[in-house]
């Protein structure tokens, strides 16, 4: 069980998801910037998309799933199940957050095209405002339901200010067992979460010895004092390049975002920490964990923090349609290269700290 201010969330198995054979799952979560979604402050657009959808199939969605492992889209997933009465299931569409839905094990197994029992069209996906405004998508990709949200709720719409509730890919039974290859993420997160107050002596070491020892391989990167984003928000994205200035002068490490941090440099080194689909992670001196919302507050910036890597899952790092979608948004930040994993890419050296 999963409390949260809505109420209580029961969280179920995948397996037990799939014994359900007649009900449906959804994706709900928001679309669009970071801080504007933040702004949203409660959860009605989520929850006007879910019912909006609910109802189209006949009130039959009994779960919702994360659309991704983030500081909010997890939460979101959790509140509107609690506001429904319905499950969530544990379990994610990439294992981290992502900036795209054309990044997630959704993308290539869910298809956007389908009707109830009852010949009622399902539509692509709904865009829900707090108001109760809404948008039915009917397109055949996740490509085009991109290219027509984020430029609407862009445009200035009344209700849709960079935001929107979404509602998005709804699975019967084997369509859900196909889609959803990354589960136990949200169990992680919950146990990740109630340790972090043992680590205080020591934040850094205990977070990336939790994540070894729990099957994620990860590495603290960098030490440095966080200096203020640069941030444009546009088009549905916050795009935010971040400065940390480390120890020895002219070394510092430069993160680059499109909503998550996508690649890491270096200033001493001739190629990049870290590139997604691997993550980079924010994590306070005193062991707060950062989204890139939190660190343009007065409390994080000229403050100690740590840059962490960890590598992505497989399930990811394979699927060649999810990879072309990681390098060219990576390549639209101004870096052509290959990707590779971040312990085949430079030298793994640790500024001010001991490995």
């Amino acid at each position: 069980l999963i409390e949260n201010f809505h109420g209580t969330t029961q969280l179920v198995s995948k397996e037990e998801a799939l014994a359900d054979a007649d009900a449906y799952t959804i994706v709900v979560a928001y679309i669009g910037a970071p801080d504007k979604i933040e702004n949203l402050g409660t959860p009605e657009a989520a929850i006007n998309a879910f019912n909006l959808m609910n109802k189209i199939v006949g009130g039959k969605i009994r779960y919702t799933v994360p659309v991704e492992i983030g500081a909010l889209s997890t939460i979101v997933s959790c509140v509107v199940a609690g506001h429904v009465g319905i499950s969530v299931i544990d379990g994610d569409g990439a294992g981290r957050a992502v900036p795209e839905l054309t990044m997630l094990t959704y993308a290539n197994n869910v298809p956007l095209e389908g009707t109830t029992p009852s010949g009622n069209i399902i539509p692509s996906a709904i865009l829900a405002s707090k108001d109760g405004q809404k948008v039915e998508v009917l397109v055949k990709t996740p490509e085009a339901v991109e290219q027509i949200a984020r430029p609407f709720i862009s445009s200035g719409i009344q209700g849709f200010d960079q935001a929107a509730g979404l509602a998005m890919w709804v699975m019967d039974a084997a369509t859900l067992d196909k889609a959803l290859s990354i589960t136990g993420t949200v169990t992680d997160a919950l146990s990740f979460g109630l340790n972090l107050p043992n680590w205080k002596s020591n934040p850094y070491y205990g977070v990336t010895t939790w994540l070894n020892d729990n099957d994620y391989k990860a590495q603290l990167l960098f030490i440095g004092t966080m200096t203020q984003p640069v941030e444009t928000t546009a088009g549905g994205f916050d795009m935010d390049k971040v400065v940390i200035k480390g120890s020895t002068p002219g070394v510092d490490c430069h993160i680059y975002a499109q909503n998550e941090n996508m690649i890491a440099w270096r200033t001493d080194q001739n190629a990049p920490m870290i590139i997604s689909p691997d993550s980079i992670c924010y994590m306070s001196k005193d062991g707060l964990v950062l989204s890139n919302s939190d660190i343009t507050s007065e409390h994080i910036v000229g403050k100690e923090v740590g840059v962490f890597a960890i590598t992505a899952r497989t399930q990811i790092s394979t699927d060649q349609n999810v990879m072309n979608s990681f390098m060219e948004a990576i390549t639209n930040l101004g870096y052509p290269g290959p990707y590779k994993a971040w312990d085949q890419l430079a030298e793994v050296i640790v500024d001010n700290t001991v490995q």
